[in-house]
């Protein structure tokens, strides 16, 4: 913030004492204020906010393991995020009703446009969410728990229900000299094969090599979106 001076006006030479203390305390005020900002991405501590899209996800997917290993449950009060740790716990407001619910991250995604929270159905029942099938929400960090999973991050750069497709982007990102795996994985709509690259040992790392992948693949209309495993 600048500030432009009228030099036209007079000023007194010195200042009273509890003004000049004052006009101390205002500029560190602001100076603080200019410092502290909005917490990076990757400072996921207690009090963390994200404001976006959340979706959920129920029958086809409950009894199978999620990322973390752990048996998904759609009726236990869980959430799947792309890169928080596994084991953080998030209070989960739905902006429109205030209604809130606390659930622990147990699982990767969403994997859909912009979507920030793929919620248990319990949780979205709670919400009230399940008949629109998404909701705009407000998390938060409210706590967390040792689970496995804690390690490095991977970019996803697409899910391929084409075998041929998904093994068709590895080769291409392989011969750049990149780290890429294929994996498939069953889902309610048949086998989905999603091409990954990685690792890498933090979400900075990770972020500037997304920018590199999508001029590679500029022609190939893909999103690549970092996870966390």
């Amino acid at each position: 913030m600048s500030l432009t001076i009228n030099t036209k006006r007079s000023f007194p030479t010195s200042f009273p004492h509890s003004l000049s203390i004052h006009l101390v305390i205002l500029v560190g005020l602001l100076a603080f204020s200019g410092c502290a900002g909005s917490p990076r991405k990757a400072d996921y501590g207690l009090g963390y906010r994200e404001i976006g899209l959340a979706s959920w996800y129920g029958k086809d997917f409950h009894g199978r393991p999620t990322s973390s290993g752990e048996i998904y449950n759609m009726f236990e009060l869980s959430a799947a995020h792309q890169t928080l740790p596994f084991g953080t716990h998030l209070r989960v407001t739905k902006l429109d009703s205030g209604r809130s619910v606390r659930v622990k991250v147990n699982d990767r995604g969403p994997f859909v446009g912009d979507r920030i929270l793929d919620l248990s159905y319990e949780a979205a029942r709670k919400l009230g969410m399940i008949q629109a099938g998404t909701a705009d929400v407000e998390i938060e960090i409210v706590g967390f728990e040792k689970m496995r999973g804690h390690g490095d991050f991977f970019i996803q750069v697409g899910s391929f229900q084409s075998k041929e497709n998904a093994a068709r982007i590895k080769e291409k990102l392989g011969g750049e000299g990149q780290a890429v795996r294929m994996e498939t994985i069953e889902t309610g709509d048949g086998p989905s094969h999603r091409v990954r690259v990685g690792p890498f040992r933090s979400e900075k790392a990770a972020r500037a090599a997304v920018g590199r992948l999508r001029k590679q693949l500029a022609s190939e209309s893909l999103k690549p979106i970092i996870l966390r495993e």
